[in-house]
């Protein structure tokens, strides 16, 4: 009966001491699984932070590429713009230089008829010095007739019984009253026909090179 008792003593012994080996071989198992589960968050942790990284860095470039995309696309429009722009300021160039030269051929148009204007003025005013009488007052033209009746003979002079008259040189002829105040006003209308002509060409002149001026000017493209 003794012998019983001990050896389930000696059996519960070794139990109780194989448990406790497991227990501690549990225990240890537990641990290391602990220290795994710890590693395994701080990994993990480490994964959520590189991934919020990642992501925000992802973030950025996207938000560069939508940046350089829109550039591109702002660029290009405006490209399309100054092309359109060159292709205005180059018919607009074109336009002003037609127009430039039409304005120049008006000018010349205007110049000679000035010049025109001023030789007829001049050999006017030489014709009515050279013959003031038949310049002022013009003959006037026989009138019409029969051509049944013959022509009427001119009278005939009649010779005079005083004697003729001495002079040492031939008549100059003289201009009267009335003559001279007409060449006077004939004179002022002459020069004032004159500056007003000068004064339109001027005006002209000065209008075109303003007016083309700035149309070339407008005509140039702008850089933006």
């Amino acid at each position: 009966m003794d012998t019983k008792i001990g050896d389930v003593r000696v059996a519960l012994e070794v139990g109780t001491e194989g448990l406790s080996k497991i227990a501690g071989e549990v225990s240890r198992r537990e641990a290391a699984v602990n220290r795994d589960d710890d590693t395994m968050i701080e990994v993990l942790e480490e994964v959520e932070k590189r991934n919020r990284e990642l992501g925000r860095e992802l973030g950025k470039e996207k938000k560069e590429r939508e940046e350089r995309r829109d550039e591109s696309e702002r660029m290009a429009r405006l490209l399309s713009e100054y092309r359109l722009e060159i292709i205005r300021s180059k018919d607009a160039e074109e336009r002003a230089l037609h127009d430039l030269a039409r304005e120049r051929d008006t000018v010349d148009a205007l110049r000679k008829r000035l010049d025109l204007a001023v030789e007829a003025l001049r050999d006017a005013e030489r014709s009515r010095l050279d013959h003031p009488t038949t310049a002022s007052h013009p003959p006037s033209a026989p009138a019409s007739q029969d051509p049944s009746l013959p022509n009427p003979q001119p009278p005939l002079p009649h010779p005079s019984m005083s004697p003729p008259r001495q002079s040492s040189a031939p008549p100059t002829p003289s201009l009267s009253a009335d003559e001279e105040m007409f060449t006077r006003l004939l004179q002022a209308s002459n020069d004032k026909l004159l500056s007003d002509l000068r004064e339109e060409v001027e005006k002209k002149l000065e209008s075109v090179v303003v007016g083309e001026t700035r149309v070339i000017e407008g005509a140039t493209p702008k850089v933006r």
